[in-house]
């Protein structure tokens, strides 16, 4: 039965495995990883027909998927991304719902925008008010790996898009995942290494971060202090393919307050 008891800081109900998924967030702050096998167990639903991708605002990466995934740097890659939080529409077994692609192959959907997939939760509630869904996060590695694959959609958040450029009211499905940055503002690398440049999935935070580079240097001017952007599948296939590149990927707010407010919600404690 579909619970009645849903606190406010959850839409949707707690899945079971929800609570073993926070519990380890809290602690390792790594995001949960889907099986190998995933896309074959996943629960094949078909909330509605999607319509076939526009064309994409940037380029995809050059690199074939052979390449992305057996380069000896992917592994490390993948663990990094995946602090980064999507997420995605599940039942309570924790299994993400999957829908029709217009080709009829089936497709699991990772929003990276937390409030684009409670409103799919909405939609998933009134359909399937039997499976008792809830929201949950999945890490960005595993949600790009699948969407590379074709298992999956990895949907950009409309709001980070039109800041990319894109034109007010462009689809999301099947456009590259914007990431914002400001060169001026690389970080020390570890025990000396090389500087890394933090990337944002939100822009807000990138311009946030900016504004305190300026107060840390007595208000100089924040001329040259420009924002750029650069695709989530480029940032991997440079990582990847070109020495001496160095990223940081850095969660959007509102995703972490999503997570943390869910965490305090259910009753879990953060560990320091």
């Amino acid at each position: 039965a579909q619970r009645t008891d849903v606190p406010t800081s959850w839409t949707g109900g707690l899945p079971n495995c929800m609570a073993a998924t926070l519990a380890l967030l809290t602690l390792s702050l790594r995001l949960p990883q889907l099986g190998a096998s995933a896309p074959n167990a996943l629960e094949r639903l078909k909330p509605r027909p999607m319509r076939a991708p526009p064309p994409r605002l940037v380029e995809a990466p050059q690199a074939s998927k052979h390449e992305i995934f057996n380069s000896p740097n992917w592994p490390a890659l993948f663990e990094q991304l995946n602090r980064l939080p999507t997420f995605t529409v599940a039942n309570e077994r924790g299994q993400p719902l999957q829908y029709e692609s217009p080709a009829g192959d089936p497709l699991a959907i990772f929003y990276c925008d937390v409030e684009a997939a409670k409103k799919e939760l909405v939609e998933a509630l009134k359909m399937y008010p039997e499976l008792n869904c809830g929201v949950i996060p999945v890490g960005m590695g595993q949600a790009y790996r699948l969407a590379v694959e074709g298992s999956a959609l990895l949907v950009p958040s409309v709001a980070e898009l039109e800041a990319a450029g894109a034109p007010t009211g462009a689809s999301p499905n099947g456009q590259e995942v914007p990431l914002f940055g400001c060169l001026q503002i690389s970080r020390p690398g570890k025990e000396g290494g090389q500087p890394m440049l933090p990337l944002f999935v939100s822009r807000a935070d990138a311009e946030a971060a900016v504004a305190d580079a300026v107060t840390m240097t007595d208000g100089e001017s924040a001329d040259g202090l420009d924002i750029m952007c650069l695709s989530l599948g480029r940032a991997v296939e440079l990582l990847l393919t070109t020495e001496g590149t160095g990223f940081e990927f850095v969660a959007a707010s509102a995703a972490l307050d999503f997570i943390d407010e869910t965490i305090r919600g259910e009753g879990w404690e953060k560990e320091d």
